[in-house]
């Protein structure tokens, strides 16, 4: 017998590349590569011979949060091979340590998904930016559920410049010594999110901003609308728009946005999905 070891090029995989983090910014991408899995249990069962197989794939979630994403379906493989790179924005968030959870299911499009095991990564091991190769064993929920296998991953959490959100980079101010008269109010994320809708039929819900989901925004609100019109860059406004006077023979101010503190109301602009601008009550459209 003759045992030769080799590097085999169609069973490798490098998805990524070390990048470290730049100075003073934290990690925003998780991306994940999928490898393949060996000894997976069997869940459909051989109707008149043979040991049975299974159609696995791989659903990867982050705890905390409402962050998934799914592999493909390998057909009838106990040893499957994906080489699939899934990405998830995640940012660092609060303090405290986030988990990759990985979970492995065998599809059936008749009696639904059998549960084949899970395991999970802590993911501050990846805060340096630099790729992890990892195995991990599948572990069962409980006593009763038969789990067998391995599966291989290689983790990077990285800093991508275009997920950041530096709404107020570059600003000047040029009225220095002038009292401030505008706060300006940048939206990002919300993460962990209590569960609003209830589904009628199963478990679970979400709520109308999904655990987690990013919302760009930046919210100027004045005081009193008596500054410039903005840029068509601005994505949202928040602005005075006057209430409704009653009928008097005084002729009074009826230009939008410039009544006095007393007689105006704070609204929130609204949007027209049409043509995805943000407009106020009484203005012209504004470009997000």
């Amino acid at each position: 017998m003759v045992v030769c070891w080799r590097y085999a090029e169609a069973r490798a995989f490098e998805p990524f590349e070390d990048e470290p983090l730049p100075e003073g910014k934290e990690p925003n991408e998780l991306r994940i590569g999928l490898f393949q899995a060996t000894g997976l249990a069997v869940k459909d069962k051989a109707l008149l011979w043979g040991e049975g197989s299974s159609d696995p794939r791989m659903t990867f979630s982050v705890d905390g949060t409402a962050l998934k994403c799914t592999s493909e379906t390998v057909k009838k493989s106990l040893d499957p091979t994906w080489k699939q790179v899934m990405t998830l924005e995640l940012p660092k968030g609060p303090a405290g340590g986030l988990k990759l959870q990985g979970k492995c299911e065998d599809v059936d499009e008749v009696s639904g998904a059998d549960f084949m095991g899970q395991f999970e990564v802590d993911l501050t091991e990846c805060l340096d930016g630099k790729v992890k190769r990892l195995w991990r064993t599948l572990q069962p929920r409980t006593e009763k559920d038969e789990v067998s296998g391995d599966v291989e991953l290689v983790l990077q959490w990285r800093y991508n410049a275009r997920l950041d959100f530096c709404p107020f980079d570059g600003f000047v101010d040029e009225h220095q010594g002038e009292a401030p008269n505008e706060l300006r109010i940048a939206l990002i994320r919300a993460q962990g999110l209590a569960i609003a809708d209830k589904n009628l039929l199963s478990k679970g819900g979400s709520p109308n901003l999904c655990a987690n989901q990013t919302s760009r925004h930046a919210v100027e609100l004045h005081a009193i609308d008596a500054t410039p019109a903005r840029s068509r860059d601005s994505p949202v406004v928040f602005t005075q728009v006057p209430t409704p006077a009653a009928p008097s023979s005084s002729r009074a101010s009826t230009t939008p946005g410039r009544a006095t503190p007393s007689k105006s109301v704070l609204t929130r602009s609204s949007m027209s999905s049409s043509c995805g601008c943000w407009t106020c009550p009484g203005t012209a459209p504004r470009r997000r």
